[in-house]
């Protein structure tokens, strides 16, 4: 006999499983070991609990229309909205304005020297800031000011990349995500959202539609 049953159990010659089973369920609350569930043991009044269910309401909506892509030309300025680009291409208009000035004080103050050995070409400032905005430096700043004004748009534009790129890869990865009309039967009730309900609760507070098998 096993050393988990006492006395009160002896095991008779024609004794068979069920009736162990009987014993133990009659002589304790629970029995943990693996028992098959029978019809014979069932008729005995042996109860078989089945566990936990969750029947908690689940809504299900239509989302086919959401792996549906287009290509889009303009999906490189997702990242940022329109405020942002706007304040991007003014700050470096801006930049430029700047250091062509500091350019022309500087030169005033110490002589046209720089200004006869560098070639004139139109709109060089603003093309060195637009590079600049994309990490790639080509100012040669001489006075103290001009190195203080590349300082600052080096720093913006490391920020700019930074957050650009963040950004860029958030909305690559990015899956679209449907748009429910609600998210509760709550919601759905207060919205007067049309909801087929096949039972339960809420089938006696919401009218139900019919429903295709």
């Amino acid at each position: 006999m096993p050393p988990y049953m006492n006395d009160s159990f002896r095991l008779q010659p024609n004794a068979s499983v069920d009736d162990l089973l009987l014993w133990a369920v009659n002589t304790y609350d629970f029995t943990f070991t693996e028992w098959d569930r029978t019809i014979e043991r069932m008729k005995l009044g042996i109860d078989f609990p089945t566990g936990f269910t969750d029947t908690s309401t689940i809504l299900i909506a239509d989302n086919s229309d959401v792996d549906k892509r287009t290509f889009n030309p303009f999906s490189f300025l997702q990242p940022f909205n329109i405020f942002v680009w706007l304040a991007i291409i003014l700050t470096i208009a801006l930049t430029a304005f700047v250091y062509r000035s500091l350019k022309k004080i500087y030169n005033a103050n110490e002589g046209a020297s720089r200004e006869s050995n560098s070639p004139k070409v139109p709109g060089i400032n603003l093309f060195y800031t637009t590079m600049a905005a994309t990490g790639q430096l080509l100012f040669e700043p001489v006075s103290q000011s001009e190195r203080l004004l590349v300082l600052s748009i080096s720093f913006w534009s490391l920020i700019i990349i930074s957050t650009y790129t963040a950004n860029l890869a958030s909305v690559m990865i990015s899956k679209q995500q449907p748009i429910y009309p609600a998210t509760s039967l709550a919601e759905a009730e207060r919205k007067a959202v049309p909801v087929c309900v096949a039972g339960g609760e809420y089938s006696l507070i919401l009218k139900p539609c019919l429903i295709e098998t």
